[in-house]
């Protein structure tokens, strides 16, 4: 029985990996701080979450029990201290706290809530009385992202606006916030461009019926047709040329999204939505038959103040910045303004290695018809032979017998099947890494196809028939699964194969091997490296002029977010 679990799980699930795990966006770990303080200021209450690595907590600290009212000492010496606008330290309730462990370290969760009876207008954040390490700090208000992730090196004092959050300031100018305003992120991929638009939901307001009960509030009920309308009014508008002509734009997927320390995260608890700062994220997908060498976006959906609107455009490692305003409502970019090449139509680069004509020639039907034919005659002409001449016979069939075989022996179509491999497909193990490390690098490329007929036809390349089919419908399964949410991008960008070990078979090798499989996550604005290892047990046949994986057993796979072994 053909194994394909195996290749659900290394084509199909590397996929899901990549798009699914948590990345770390700018915000995130504890990379650069030992301590990471979130505070999310709200109208009844501001609602601290304190992080702190384990080696940086004092030893025989136990959190297992009740949760007292009031943080412990170790904890409380460690927590920054909010101040009232007259300079009054705020008094917190501790709510939880707990020990976890992640990929990198284990660490300490606290929650911390502060009761507000009135919504302040300004709010101090001082450094914590004693820290043995730096703290990172974030700040949102209403859930709109005031600061990016920064160290807590002095008080600061942060100005609230309950109209506008996104007014909302420290006091300090050199706290920047990257996600200053909801914007535009443009992606150019080999074949496609994508359109990841960040929008606020009450932006929309003045352009389409939003249809809710109470327009201050999006309820449990009111959240997928409120999506579906927002598609299909996206989906009309901004349209967005490749290579001077307007392209066809499909919807992949709209959600509404929040801030955390990770970034942008889509919103998936239940509950009522407050409208006010609501975000909408919407996907939209381009295709191309090959990579863009320009694109140009316009945007209508000015506000009346005509404020501008920041776009990105994504090409690999690069990164171009621009603005869009009512005078000038374009954003253009070509190949030209690139430092890196253009990236190659992989279409046309031949994924699988083809076979050698001689092979062909040696599995051909004629072919050993004729050899059979060339010993049938042979034998005949000795019987003959053997009835006119006497003892000739016997020299004159030795002869013929040996012209046969030296061209057996030295005939390259016989000579390979002498050798017990597949007609004149001899492969030793420096050509296995290359052929392997070819139908790897097309059929997880093929997962990035979106027209499905594209998808198949690339998959069959590098795959046998037994498997295509079956290999087929777990991808088309599997983008099914990535659409149901607001998952990143994943982007497989190389194969490299480290070890192939060689047998021949009776109709093809068996190989051993082990590869990386490196690729990106891209989502808003922040692409992160993705390392997988992979081993498995494959059979390679010769299928119709092409080497094909016609059979996989896969043995082990784990994720490598540290680096690349050497």
């Amino acid at each position: 029985m053909v194994k394909t679990q195996g290749l659900f799980s290394l084509l199909s699930g590397l996929v899901l990996a990549l798009a699914w795990m948590p990345a770390p966006a700018d915000w995130a770990g504890f990379s650069r701080y030992g301590e990471v303080a979130e505070i999310a200021v709200e109208a009844g209450e501001i609602r601290l979450n304190l992080r702190v690595a384990e080696n940086a907590v004092p030893p025989g600290v136990a959190v297992a029990g009740e949760v007292p009212s009031m943080p412990p000492p170790w904890l409380a010496e460690r927590l920054p201290r909010l101040l009232a606008a007259e300079g009054q330290s705020l008094a917190g309730r501790l709510q939880s706290l707990g020990r976890f462990d992640s990929d990198s370290q284990a660490y300490y969760e606290a929650a911390v809530r502060y009761p507000v009876a009135q919504p302040l207008t300004a709010l101090g954040i001082a450094p914590p009385a004693a820290s043995g390490s730096p703290v990172g700090l974030v700040v949102l208000h209403r859930g709109v992202p005031v600061g990016d992730l920064a160290s807590l090196d002095k008080t600061l004092k942060l100005t609230l606006d309950w109209g506008d959050p996104w007014r909302s300031r420290f006091d300090d100018p050199a706290r920047v916030r990257r996600h200053a305003e909801p914007r535009s992120y443009v992606y150019v991929e080999p074949y496609e461009v994508r359109h990841e638009v960040l929008l606020r939901l009450k932006d929309l307001q003045p352009w389409l019926d939003l249809g809710l009960r109470d327009p201050r509030y999006v309820e449990d009920g009111e959240r997928e047709a409120l999506k579906r309308k927002v598609g299909v009014f996206l989906t009309a508008r901004n349209p967005l040329l490749v290579d001077g002509a307007q392209a066809a734009a499909q919807l992949d997927r709209v959600e509404f999204v929040r801030f955390n320390r990770a970034g942008v995260l889509p919103v998936s608890e239940p509950g009522r939505l407050d409208a006010d700062t609501l975000l909408v994220g919407a996907v939209l997908a381009y295709l191309t038959e090959s990579p863009a060498r320009a694109v140009a976006l316009r945007w209508d959906l000015f506000d009346q103040d005509g404020g501008a609107r920041q776009v990105s455009l994504i090409q690999g490692r690069e990164t171009f910045d621009g603005y869009m305003s009512l005078k000038q409502p374009e954003f253009a970019w070509s190949q030209d303004e690139s430092l890196e090449p253009l990236p190659v139509a992989e279409e046309t680069a031949g994924p699988a290695l083809p076979m050698r004509a001689e092979a062909e020639a040696g599995e051909a039907p004629w072919f050993r018809a004729a050899l059979l034919a060339g010993f049938t005659l042979s034998l005949v002409f000795m019987l003959s032979a053997s009835t006119r001449i006497g003892h000739r016979p016997l020299s004159t069939g030795l002869g013929l017998a040996l012209i046969l075989a030296a061209a057996a022996a030295f005939h390259p179509r016989l000579a390979a099947r002498a050798g017990g491999g597949p007609a004149g497909a001899g492969l030793d193990e420096l050509q296995a890494k290359d052929l392997l490390q070819s139908l790897l690098h097309n059929a997880y490329r093929a997962f990035q196809l979106r027209d499905e007929e594209k998808v198949y036809d690339r998959l069959a390349k590098s795959l046998g028939d037994e498997l295509l089919d079956d290999i087929y419908l777990q991808q088309r399964r599997a983008m099914l699964r990535q659409a149901q949410g607001l998952g990143g991008e994943g982007k497989v960008d190389r194969i490299e194969v480290l070890e192939s070990r060689v047998r021949p078979l009776s109709h093809g090798w068996q190989v051993d091997s082990r590869w990386m499989a490196h690729g990106t996550v891209s989502h808003w604005g922040h692409s992160h490296e993705r390392h997988n290892l992979y081993q498995a047990r494959l059979t390679l046949r010769p299928v119709d002029g092409q080497w094909k994986i016609v059979r996989l057993e896969f043995v082990d796979g784990q994720r490598l977010d540290a680096g690349v072994p050497g």
